[in-house]
């Protein structure tokens, strides 16, 4: 690459840290009353607000309530597994400085040890969790997870949002309360294939959730959940379906995302290889891990695979991953499902950057390519059809 490639590709990378370190502050808990002290330790309970007006309360465990002038909630995201609560063996988290998460680890419950990552989304006003349950013996163990959040407020009326395209799937549980507001628990994502069973009794201020999952040997599952409040039940609803899972599991490692039971976020893998997708633009990220952000060139890609060339047009292609270290190979995967392997025909890729300049990475030092989102695409991209990987 030449002088002056290389100097707009220094500044497309410093726009594309720029744009991510804002998108990390906006989980981050500015307002949080007890900032992170030397090494990102927080002492517990960690306490924060968000531009929404909640104030939240969470506990060493992962437990949280509301407070403020109108506290939704007494007792959120209160865990049991095979019946046992959970029991914190410390009185500290951490702050992870790439995610903005507020990590709480080595947290007990009988045989299993659980891992709760939360992160404030300060512009929407939610939390996220993610809960990671490890098994940390020689044999598998059944796991029967029961999930707990009760209202401050009495019920005046509730409901469940189900998916729109699986009705017998619920993902959400919204409580209009006596304090005019309304309570949103998201406990699956569209599309679910290990989804929470959601329980609730008219009456009751409190909603419950069940899951049951086998866990290997010295393996983890981990499941997602959403906490938030909303002016009524109809702004509950559009809360829900508006939510984006990459912008949930934004910067949240892949090691993490792949073992999320509730939602799909696992389907965005190519066997041990994370699938890459841009949003308003091409991505093309090299191994070094930068980025660069624009319009990849070339209407067809020519892969030489064992059985012959194959031709793939660009607008069929979402993702390209290379694989292994030396003489590297090419994974396509197409808006069919398909994956096809072997070797790409081109030499260079050129990806046209936002200020009209043009830059070329060399295949080999291609990680992944994910091109942007077209017209008429679901907003969560899954496939519908079975998958086929050709090598």
């Amino acid at each position: 690459m030449g002088v002056g490639r290389a100097l707009m590709a220094a500044a497309a990378f410093f726009v594309l840290a720029s744009a991510t370190l804002a998108e990390l502050r906006a989980i981050v808990p500015e307002a949080a009353a007890n900032p992170p002290g030397a090494g990102g330790i927080v002492n517990m309970p960690w306490r924060a607000g968000d531009k929404a007006g909640n104030g939240w309360y969470v506990h060493n465990y992962g437990g949280f309530q509301s407070q403020g002038n109108m506290p939704l909630f007494s007792s959120g995201a209160q865990l049991a597994l095979n019946g046992n609560g959970l029991s914190a063996q410390t009185n500290q988290g951490r702050m992870d400085p790439k995610t903005g998460e507020l990590i709480l680890d080595n947290i007990q419950s009988g045989p299993f040890r659980v891992t709760r990552r939360i992160a404030l989304d300060q512009e929407e006003g939610f939390l996220r969790f993610i809960d990671v349950i490890h098994n940390p013996t020689a044999q598998e163990l059944q796991l029967n997870l029961q999930f707990t959040t009760s209202m401050n407020y009495g019920v005046n009326s509730a409901s469940f949002i189900p998916d729109p395209r699986k009705k017998d799937l619920n993902l959400a549980w919204v409580a209009n309360t006596s304090a005019n507001r309304t309570g949103i628990q998201v406990l699956n994502g569209r599309g679910a294939k290990i989804p929470l069973t959601l329980n609730y009794a008219h009456g009751n201020n409190h909603i419950q959730a069940s899951l049951q999952a086998s866990i290997p040997a010295g393996k983890q599952i981990a499941f997602m959940h959403i906490h938030a409040t909303a002016a009524n039940p109809d702004a509950a609803s559009r809360f829900v379906s508006g939510l984006k899972e990459n912008r949930l599991l934004a910067g949240v490692p892949a090691a993490i995302r792949r073992i999320i039971v509730n939602w799909r976020s696992g389907e965005w893998f190519a066997g041990e290889h994370e699938i890459l997708r841009g949003d308003t633009m091409d991505v093309l990220e090299v191994r070094t891990g930068d980025s660069l952000r624009g319009t990849i060139k070339g209407g067809t890609f020519r892969l030489n695979t064992f059985y012959g060339p194959v031709d793939l047009p660009a607008e069929r292609i979402v993702s390209m991953l290379s694989i292994g270290e030396f003489r590297p190979r090419q994974l396509l995967v197409t808006v069919e499902g398909e994956i096809f392997g072997g070797s790409l025909d081109q030499r260079e890729l050129e990806i046209e950057l936002s200020n009209g300049q043009t830059a070329s990475v060399p295949v080999t030092q291609v990680a992944r390519v994910g091109f942007r989102k077209r017209a008429g695409e679901p907003e969560e991209w899954t496939f519908e059809k079975p998958m086929m990987a050709l090598r």
